[in-house]
C-alpha cells in the first residue's frame, strides 16, 4: 500500500534530493534540482519539499510564498 508523505529537505536528505532527475523531454522547461536549492539557500521565501511513498524519495516540490506574490510551484 502507498503512504505518501511531504518532507522538508534538509541536510539530511539533500543530497538524495539533488539526485533526482527530470524526464529527458523535460529538461528545457525545468530547472536542476540543484538550481533549486540554491534559490532556496539565497531567498528565505523558497520552500523545497521532498515526496515520499512510505521511506523512497520519488519527487521534489519547490514551493515560493511571498506575502503579495502568487505562489509558484516546480515538481520534478
Amino acid at each position: 500500500m502507498s503512504n505518501l508523505s511531504l518532507i522538508p529537505v534538509t541536510s539530511k536528505n539533500r543530497r538524495a534530493a539533488e539526485k533526482l532527475e527530470v524526464f529527458p523531454h523535460q529538461t528545457e522547461f525545468i530547472e536542476s534540482i540543484a538550481e533549486c536549492m540554491k534559490e532556496a539557500d539565497q531567498l528565505a521565501a523558497w520552500h523545497p519539499m521532498c515526496i515520499y511513498d512510505n521511506d523512497t524519495m520519488i519527487r521534489f516540490y519547490h514551493v515560493r510564498n511571498d506575502p503579495g506574490a502568487r505562489l509558484y510551484k516546480t515538481l520534478v
